[in-house]
C-alpha cells in the first residue's frame, strides 16, 4: 500500500485498514484525479485483490460497485462473511459522481453522453481518445498513460500500432500527448486523429509508425 501511494502520488490515500471485505481487513478510498477511481484493496494472505470502479456521473454505477463489495466472497469463505464500508468512502464517492455528472455538459465539439476527461474550450487529446476508444482504462495526463499500461492485463505496449484494430499513440512529457489510430494496414504511414489542449476540435494527419516517442498501446479484448 505504501508502494501504491508513492508511485501513484495519491496524497489522500490511507494505508491503514478502514474497511472489511469478505471478512478480511481492507482499504477503501477515492483516488482523485482528472478521472477519479474508487479503489478497494484486501488480501487473503497469498494474493492482493484490487476491486476498482472508474467514477462516472451515474449513481447506478457506484451503487453496483458497493453491491459488488458487499457480495464479494473469497474462495472458501461463507456467504455471510462480514463487510464494512466506511461512511467517508461512500460520501467521497457520492461527491465524485456529482462532479462527473456536472462534467457531462461539456461536449468538446461532439455530443457525448459521458466522458471522464476534461476539455478546455474545444480540445483535449485525452478526451478525444476516450471518445474514439470508449472504455480506456487510463487516467490523468497523456504523458502518464504509457506507464499505466502494465497495470491492465488486457493492454500491451508496442513499437507499432495493431493491424486491423484501434491503437493509441503515446508521446511522453508533461502533460504529453496521445492520439487515436482507427486501423493500420501494417505498412506505410499511420493515419491518426487527435485533439490538442485548448485548440479547435479535432484534426487528422499521417505519421510514421515510429513517430510517437513512447510507442503504441492497444487492447487484446
Amino acid at each position: 500500500m505504501n508502494w501504491y501511494k508513492e508511485t501513484r502520488l495519491v496524497d489522500q490515500m490511507t494505508i491503514k485498514s478502514n474497511a472489511t471485505v469478505s471478512g478480511k481487513p481492507a482499504v477503501t478510498f477515492l483516488q482523485e484525479h482528472k478521472r477519479d477511481l474508487m479503489l478497494t484493496y484486501f488480501s487473503d494472505g497469498n494474493y492482493v485483490y484490487r476491486l476498482m470502479n472508474w467514477m462516472t456521473g451515474m449513481t447506478t454505477d457506484l451503487n453496483a460497485y458497493w453491491h459488488m463489495l458487499e457480495s464479494f466472497n473469497l474462495p472458501g469463505t461463507s456467504t455471510s462473511a462480514s463487510v464494512e464500508i466506511p461512511t467517508i468512502a461512500r460520501h467521497d464517492g457520492k461527491l465524485s459522481a456529482q462532479k462527473h455528472l456536472d462534467r457531462m455538459v461539456n461536449t468538446c465539439c461532439y455530443t457525448a453522453a459521458y466522458n471522464p476527461f476534461p476539455c478546455c474550450n474545444d480540445g483535449n487529446c485525452t478526451w478525444w481518445c476516450y471518445y474514439k476508444y470508449p472504455g480506456l482504462p487510463f487516467s490523468g495526463n497523456a504523458g502518464t498513460w504509457w506507464g499505466q499500461v502494465n497495470d491492465h492485463s488486457a493492454w500491451t505496449q508496442s513499437s507499432q500500432p495493431v493491424t486491423g484494430g484501434m491503437s493509441i499513440a503515446c508521446w511522453g512529457g508533461s502533460p504529453g500527448h496521445v492520439a487515436h489510430a482507427a486501423n493500420w494496414s501494417g505498412s506505410g504511414n499511420v493515419t491518426i486523429t487527435e485533439m490538442s489542449w485548448c485548440q479547435p476540435c479535432d484534426g487528422t494527419r499521417a505519421i510514421a509508425a515510429s513517430s510517437p516517442s513512447q510507442g503504441w498501446t492497444y487492447s487484446y479484448v
